[in-house]
């Protein structure tokens, strides 16, 4: 057995100890009675836990053994000294507008994307690894420079005012100008 199955098994035996105890101070039951229910029960939930797991575990596996088999991954190098941060609106990650070139403007949102302690970044990797079906295993976020600082933040009031990009969608524009360019 691994660890994980370990961990389920420990797990199991102990909330079902607890409410085995629980049970044993409030029914009138017969200890045998609430012994061979919460035994049971305990051991049928531990095992579906286990069985569960594992699968996920064997689908994450196949997964990255495909991967590794097709040996590639998509990178996308972004470089830049300028950037606008979008204030989140409920749950939907975070979101940045970098400037790219003069006139490009690559639009940065998602989960995967709130600020750490090296990220927003002003040199940053975005890598993609697909499994032989095209089906993404891993993206991996490689920071190589150093932590960028918004040039300006635009909140959430005005942001439900603009139309905003995909994810790694790139607009024709300066972020001087990013209001009009985004307009609804």
């Amino acid at each position: 057995m691994n660890k994980l199955g370990k961990r389920i098994v420990i797990s199991g035996f102990i909330l079902t100890g607890v409410l085995w105890g629980l049970t044993m101070l409030v029914a009138k039951e017969s200890w045998t009675t609430i012994t061979a229910f919460w035994l049971c029960t305990g051991t049928g939930i531990s095992i579906w836990s286990i069985l569960s797991e594992r699968q996920k575990l064997r689908k994450r596996v196949n997964a990255a053994e495909s991967a590794m088999m097709r040996n590639e991954a998509e990178v996308l190098q972004i470089q830049s000294a300028e950037m606008i941060e979008f204030d989140e609106i409920e749950d939907e990650g975070a979101c940045y507008a970098y400037q790219v070139d003069d006139e490009s403007i690559l639009f940065i949102e998602g989960q995967d994307f709130y600020a750490s302690a090296k990220f927003p970044n002003n040199n940053f990797e975005i890598v993609h690894i697909y499994d032989a079906a095209q089906k993404l295993v891993e993206m991996i976020i490689d920071k190589h420079g150093d932590k960028l600082r918004p040039i300006r933040k635009i909140a959430s009031e005005d942001k439900k005012k603009l139309k905003l990009p995909d994810h790694l969608e790139v607009v024709k524009g300066k972020l001087s100008n990013i209001e009009q360019i985004l307009k609804a």
